[in-house]
C-alpha cells in the first residue's frame, strides 16, 4: 500500500507540480455582462476566418473560436467572452455565431 500525503495550502491542492484551485461545486458562476453585439446571423455562409475577424471587429470583448465539429469536441459550458464559429466541410459558417 502506498501512503500518499497531499499538501493542502489555502484551498489549493498541489499534485506533482500541478495546482488545482478548490471551488464550491454548488455555487453558481458569476455572469459578466458585456457590451457590444452578441450574435451574428448574417455571417452564415461566410468563410470562417473572415467571420472571426468581423466578430472581433464588431465586439472586441469576445474571442471568436473556429470549430470544426468533425475534428473537435465541444464543451457545453457557457462563457460570456467566447463566440463559437462553427464551420462545415468547405470552411463556411453553418450556424449563426453567438456568445456562449
Amino acid at each position: 500500500m502506498i501512503n500518499l500525503k497531499l499538501p493542502i495550502y489555502n484551498h489549493f491542492i498541489n499534485l506533482n507540480n500541478y495546482t488545482y484551485k478548490h471551488r464550491n461545486l454548488n455555487s453558481q458562476p458569476k455572469k459578466r455582462t458585456m457590451s457590444g453585439k452578441s450574435s451574428w446571423a448574417e455571417l452564415v455562409g461566410v468563410r470562417g476566418e473572415e467571420a472571426a475577424k468581423i466578430i472581433k471587429k464588431e465586439n472586441p470583448h469576445v474571442n471568436p473560436i473556429i470549430i470544426r465539429p468533425c475534428q473537435q469536441a465541444i464543451t457545453h459550458d457557457y462563457r460570456s467572452d467566447r463566440v463559437r464559429v462553427i464551420v462545415g466541410r468547405h470552411e463556411k459558417v453553418v450556424l449563426p455565431p453567438a456568445i456562449g
